[in-house]
């Protein structure tokens, strides 16, 4: 009888100190301030986030840090790290490093600035709430943290490029005239399906292409000026522009 009693009154103070440590994580991760999606570009560094009404951990280098989940990967940046079944999954707001997509910790502190990866990827973004971050990696207190609710999803767009693929002589628009083809790629065309406006110089003379896809392959006859001296000297200028104004020449 004696056993018993002592068993029951053990279990009882182990219970009651599990209890008293979930009281004491008094860690919020708060919420975002910006409801808008961010979009950034090549060699763009001025996209701050940040968060309000948040509370950290109880600990002395407790901070809040800015987790990457992966939504998307068109260019397969993640490809051997992460399976694509997994891609596009919601956090789970449990343990982030649990998490199949879990890129981790892009951005520490509060406000934050996200840096450019130029990869094409889309993330989804949430404040989680770490127990210290002067190790490194930052350190996550499993038995106390907080991720914020809300997604703010991040596309991470890829430089645009204008690639030159061939130069052929044009001699059915002109003697000495030549025939450039070139492909464009990458901005916001690449990261999420939408097109470029492309505007094309030829001595002076503006021609504009719209719904120009990523990867299109356009073909600029007439580029050359066979009155000018040297003979065949002339001007081109490509400047390809995506739907969120970014622009390449």
């Amino acid at each position: 009888m004696m056993k018993l009693y002592l068993f029951v009154a053990l279990f009882f103070i182990t219970n009651f100190t599990s209890v008293s440590l979930a009281q004491n994580c008094n860690a919020n991760a708060g919420t975002i301030d910006f409801t808008d999606n961010i979009t950034v570009c090549y060699k763009d560094n001025l996209n701050m986030i940040s968060i309000s009404g948040f509370t950290n951990v109880n600990e002395p280098y407790s901070c809040i840090a800015w987790g990457f989940w992966v939504m998307d990967d068109p260019l397969g940046v993640f490809s051997g790290h992460i399976k694509k079944s997994d891609i596009g999954a919601q956090p789970s707001g449990n343990n982030p490093y649990n998490d199949p997509n879990f890129a981790g910790f892009s951005a520490i502190g509060n406000p934050a600035y996200i840096l450019p990866e130029n990869n094409g990827v889309t993330y989804c973004v949430r404040a989680v709430t770490l127990a210290n971050c002067k190790l490194n990696p930052p350190f996550l207190k499993e038995s106390c943290f907080d991720v914020s609710d809300e997604c703010l999803l991040v596309y991470m767009n890829k430089e645009i490029n204008i690639q030159s693929l061939r130069v052929e002589c044009d001699d059915d628009v002109c003697e000495n005239c030549l025939e450039y083809s070139v492909q464009i790629f990458g901005g916001d065309a690449q990261t999420n399906g939408t097109t470029f406006s492309v505007d094309i110089n030829v001595n002076e003379t503006i021609y504009n292409i719209a719904n120009v896809k990523n990867e299109d392959i356009i073909t600029i006859g007439d580029v050359t000026n066979p009155n000018s001296t040297p003979k065949g000297l002339g001007k081109l200028e490509i400047t390809a522009t995506d739907e969120i104004g970014r622009a390449h020449v």
